[in-house]
């Protein structure tokens, strides 16, 4: 069984819903647009509270410590 991202479908091979896990900002074209369209929203993962969400995401997901 394939997983798909909410957003657009696409195939993340053979990986549970529940190991994934998609960030992406309102207004950036790289993730609305599936392109090289880079705005200030694509740059914007760095601040805000999506790199700690993500990490711990990670942690908890892989087991990791």
């Amino acid at each position: 069984m394939s997983c798909f991202l909410a957003e657009d479908g696409t195939s993340v091979g053979t990986l549970p819903a529940s190991k994934l896990k998609e960030y992406c900002a309102t207004g950036d074209g790289v993730c609305e647009t599936h392109s090289y369209n880079i705005t200030a929203a694509h740059l914007s993962y760095g601040s805000g509270s999506d790199p700690t969400d993500a990490a711990q995401f990670i942690i908890t997901t892989t087991g990791a410590k």
